[in-house]
Parts: C-alpha cells; structure tokens; sequence
C-alpha cells in the first residue's frame, strides 16, 4: 500500500452536472444509475485512512502532531498516553501506512511529524486538523468529546 492517498481519484469523481449528463447512464426504477468513479485500489487506500481515523488514541496522536510546526520524539508522545511502547508504536505504524504522518529514525529514537503536503494529501489533513480543533472547541464548551 503506497503512502500517498488517492485523493485525485476522488477529485476526478466530483464532476459537473454536464460532465455526468454526457456520461452513459443505465436506468434503475427510481432513476439514472452512474457507473463507479472510485476504484477497487483506491477505495482501499482510502479504507486505510478512516480505519487510521478511527481511533481516539490515533487521532490523539495525530492532534498531537499538527500542533507541533516540527518534528516530535516517539518518546514525547509516549508521556500523553498510559500505553506500553509496543502499543504505541502500533499506533503510530498505522498512522504511517496510511500516509498521514512521516518518520525518520535517528539513533535509538524515531521522529514523526503530520504531513503537509502541497498536493491532494494536504486536504485530508487540513480536515483532520478541522475536525480535531472542533473536538476540542466542543469538549471545552460542553466540558465533554462527542
């Protein structure tokens, strides 16, 4: 599984009215049926990242993460979770495969940092970025997450 997300693939499959109204379309019994847009490999791809999102302790992680302009020692991440290591680094490892955060090891210590990519990935993480500050925002208002 590559670590950029398939983001052209779903830019592509938001067309225009005119564009889909060219398109050869079958007829259903409530209305016009559209073939697929989004392929097998990238709805994978894409099943990657919300099964990654679907963590609280991932998106933790990642909150974390975009916070920080640079890089943040697997071992500065440890101290905000009562995790053993291994469980930790599972997380982390999950959060890398799905290509929203970068390592590099340096020594006995491995450094992450969000992506920020200038291309399609910068929308995901502009939206993880949203919905964990709104999070945020609402548990400080209401004194609760959810």
């Amino acid at each position: 599984m590559s670590n950029s997300l398939p983001l052209e693939t779903l830019a592509s499959a938001t067309e225009t009215a005119d564009e889909i109204a060219d398109e050869t379309v079958t007829m259903g019994c409530c209305g016009p049926i559209l073939p697929l847009q989004l392929t097998d490999d990238a709805a994978g791809e894409l099943s990657t990242v919300f099964k990654a999102l679907a963590n609280p302790v991932r998106l933790q992680m990642l909150d974390i993460l975009n916070r920080r302009a640079g890089e943040v020692c697997v071992c500065d991440i440890e101290g905000h979770f009562d995790l053993s290591q291994p469980t930790i680094s599972h997380h982390l490892r999950a959060l890398r495969q799905a290509g929203l955060v970068d390592a590099e090891q340096r020594g006995t210590w491995i450094y992450y940092r969000a992506r920020r990519d200038d291309g399609a990935d910068a929308g995901v993480s502009w939206w993880v970025l949203l919905l964990t500050r709104d999070a945020v925002m609402r548990s400080a208002y209401t004194g609760r997450v959810g």
